[in-house]
């Protein structure tokens, strides 16, 4: 009997310490699996940003970055100007500048930025423990004095879309003895419509058998008799653009796009500028000039 009562002591014993061995080794598991899988801490986030010129943002950082990861990052500035209007851009080039404020260096595109209210958004850029960021913004502001200009110098007009139809579908020059294209021969002629004659400004040399696929420079006068480029543009004056099919039966205006220069400046204190105008049916120009201050 009492051989019996020991051997069941024995086995009651065995069977605890296996079961403190089972508790054990589960416990070591889950500790194991807890270390293998953390919660990851917040990816990188902006804290500042800050414009030293028209085309120089500096945007800082909470933590250091891993430099590769700008190659696949993207910034964009947004900007609510004191204009009204407002803008958006990416970035010419990226440069990680590290320091105490673990900066990025960011230059953006000529004219830059204007006088208001900006944001600097980054997406995709990574630490250097592998946490990358799907977006995160800084706001800053960048104002600076703007001067009204009294005019545009224009230097040269450079035509890069026009249609290559009448608007019935017909071809701009008839000719029963040509079996070609028939394209037109095109000139520019900018123009003040309210003094008539004495208005026009520019009338230019002919660029002949013209497509619409090509761009077109008018840097030169029709004629010694013509008036011809450079030619000055008031600021606040509306002007005419035409585009003209020179015909031996008759001139024909194709399309022509209005032109006030107030509506075309960017209010960047620019000096030297290209100024995109459109007008009929896709016409499309840009003035290439100097602004008069």
């Amino acid at each position: 009997m009492l051989f019996a009562r020991s051997t069941a002591r024995s086995i009651t014993t065995a069977f605890v310490l296996a079961c403190l061995l089972v508790l054990s080794a589960a416990c070591d598991t889950m500790t194991e699996e807890g270390t293998e899988a953390p919660v990851a801490p917040d990816a990188p986030a902006l804290v500042r940003a800050e414009a030293t010129s028209l085309t120089r943002v500096l945007a800082h950082f909470d933590r250091p970055l891993d430099a590769a990861s700008l190659e696949t990052s993207t910034f964009r500035v947004t900007s609510a100007l004191d204009n009204g209007r407002t803008s958006s851009q990416g970035t010419v080039s990226k440069r990680y500048v590290g320091g105490a404020s673990n900066t990025v260096e960011l230059t953006l595109r000529e004219p830059g930025l204007g006088s208001g209210s900006h944001s600097v958004t980054a997406d995709r850029v990574r630490d250097l423990d592998g946490r990358t960021t799907r977006g995160t913004s800084a706001a800053f502001d960048y104002r600076y004095e703007v001067n009204t200009p009294r005019a545009f110098r224009v230097e040269r007009i450079v035509v890069t879309d026009f249609p290559g139809t009448q608007t019935d579908g017909s071809t701009w020059d008839w000719d029963p003895f040509s079996a070609g294209p028939r394209r037109p021969d095109i000139y520019v002629q900018f123009q003040d419509p309210a003094r008539g004659l004495p208005g026009v400004l520019f009338v230019s040399e002919v660029h002949d058998d013209a497509s619409a696929s090509r761009d077109y420079t008018f840097d030169e006068a029709a004629s010694f008799n013509d008036p011809g480029v450079p030619f000055t543009a008031n600021y606040g004056t509306p002007y005419t653009l035409s585009l003209v099919d020179d015909d031996v039966g008759g001139n024909t205006t194709m399309v022509q796009a209005s032109v006030r220069l107030s509506s075309l400046y960017a209010l960047d204190n620019a000096t030297s500028d290209a100024l995109t105008v459109r007008g009929d049916r896709g016409f499309t120009a840009v003035l290439h000039g100097n602004w008069l201050y």
